[in-house]
């Protein structure tokens, strides 16, 4: 089993503009999308290798009194910023977007103020934070069997 992490941010316009409306990776459309459209793109067989993950919710910050974070379980997802620190070193974050350029790619973590979230620059640093509002990339990132 390994993780894969797509090379190239994907611009999802809707929805990356719509990533967390509600504040929580388990009622995101982006989660929807991944694991929707995005995954039944794939064959058959690279179905069968995608691993169903549990995924953690981390907690908002200004939601502490009342949200501690729950599981997901999904084939595919976005890094939270732990992850990213983990699986990709400052030299592996670069993303680029259809036409090569760096590109802004959101990661699932929440930020300290309501609907906003980290991000990863073009200078490949993890940023606190910004507006979902703004359409950024999204790498998808998904446990295989090898």
């Amino acid at each position: 089993m390994t993780i894969f992490i797509g090379d190239f941010s994907h611009n999802l316009v809707a929805e990356a503009q719509n990533i967390l409306d509600t504040a929580t990776w388990e009622n995101s459309t982006i989660r929807e999308f991944l694991n929707n459209e995005f995954y039944n793109s794939f064959s058959i067989y690279d179905q069968d290798r995608i691993i169903q993950t549990q995924i953690y919710e981390e907690e908002a910050f200004y939601l502490q009194a009342t949200f501690n974070g729950l599981f997901t379980y999904d084939y595919v997802f976005i890094l939270n910023q732990n992850e990213v620190k983990k699986y990709l070193n400052e030299f592996s974050r670069l993303s680029l977007n259809i036409n090569g350029s760096p590109s802004v790619w959101w990661t699932r973590t929440p930020s300290s103020m309501n609907k906003y979230r980290i991000y990863v620059n073009i200078d490949q640093k993890m940023q606190d934070s910004m507006s979902v509002r703004f359409i950024n990339g999204v790498r998808p990132a998904m446990w295989i069997k090898l």
